[in-house]
């Protein structure tokens, strides 16, 4: 069915795309569970273009009906960055623009994600001081209990999550990971918690609940309504998502130099003390802005 879908995009890439100057990119989004609908903000619903197409155009009937074999089977073609084919891109401020950042950017943005109950698990009581109501902390707790019970169900060992590639790197066990982890969420309060697949709604700083692989993790905040990915990295990652930007953030000066062509910012500087945090926040903070924007793209998205 890929092939369906796979001809699908390039035609309307090809034949439909130049007419709508504010739609930046087509893609198809595979599954198995029918019509489905986008709920993210970057996205937009594009059968009603195709029918509009195919009516005042009759070399698109061939194209509307492809698409429509390929939805009704197993996958649905979305709009990028579009809600609505008439919509116009307008200026707004970091309120609306920004996901995911330093503590310092976390202040100017409303709506924040972290993740990864895998990462997160052994220093929990960390996270449960932060919680902003008692409510907030149950709902972390009940996630981490979950996950203890998918472990022992499988007679998996927590322990052993650390990877080879976290051992080389200097960590010994997973409460050094976890410890690194929730570092990275700042210090605010965390005024949510969301189970996989549920849509965030609240501003502030949230607890999404996913595992720790990259691309699991990047498409359960996808579907949550990220519009804005930020990715920290010290071994590296060619990482990246179709539907929003993915800022890659190199923690280490030698993989920022080595892999020039995949990592978006260095904080190594701050490492080898060319630079101080402050210094680095900032620089993320208006790439954010200039990537949300339209105005700059991601090694990711290049």
């Amino acid at each position: 069915m890929a092939c369906i879908t796979d001809f699908a995009v390039q035609r309307i890439k090809a034949e439909l795309l130049p007419r709508y100057p504010n739609v930046d990119d087509v893609l198809a989004l595979d599954h198995g569970y029918g019509c489905g609908v986008a709920a993210n903000p970057a996205v937009g619903f594009c059968t009603d273009l195709l029918v509009r197409a195919g009516a005042r155009d009759p070399l698109h009937n061939s194209l509307r009906s492809v698409v429509a074999r390929a939805r009704a089977v197993c996958g649905v073609v979305f709009l990028a960055n579009s809600q609505a084919i008439g919509c116009k891109k307008t200026p707004c401020g970091p309120s609306r623009s920004a996901y995911h950042s330093s503590a310092r950017v976390m202040q100017r943005v409303p709506s924040v994600m972290f993740s990864e109950t895998t990462e997160v698990r052994d220093g929990i009581d960390q996270l449960t001081a932060r919680a902003s109501t008692p409510e907030v902390a149950e709902a972390m707790i009940r996630e981490m209990a979950w996950y203890d019970a998918y472990l022992q169900r499988g007679s998996a060992d927590r322990s052993a999550n650390t990877t080879p590639g976290n051992k080389a790197g200097g960590l010994s066990n997973i409460v050094e990971k976890a410890i690194g982890s929730i570092v990275k969420s700042g210090s605010m309060a965390i005024t949510g918690v969301l189970a996989p697949g549920e849509k965030l709604r609240q501003k502030g700083l949230t607890y999404a609940a996913t595992p720790a692989s990259d691309f699991i993790c990047g498409t359960l905040q996808l579907a949550a309504g990220m519009n804005l990915h930020v990715f920290t990295t010290g071994r590296g990652t060619p990482y990246g998502l179709a539907a929003v930007p993915v800022i890659k953030v190199a923690t280490r000066s030698d993989l920022a130099r080595r892999w020039h062509d995949l990592m978006d910012v260095n904080a190594g500087r701050i490492a080898d003390g060319t630079a101080s945090i402050e210094d680095v926040g900032w620089e993320l903070f208006w790439l954010m802005l200039d990537v949300a924007s339209g105005r700059k793209k991601t090694w990711a998205e290049h």
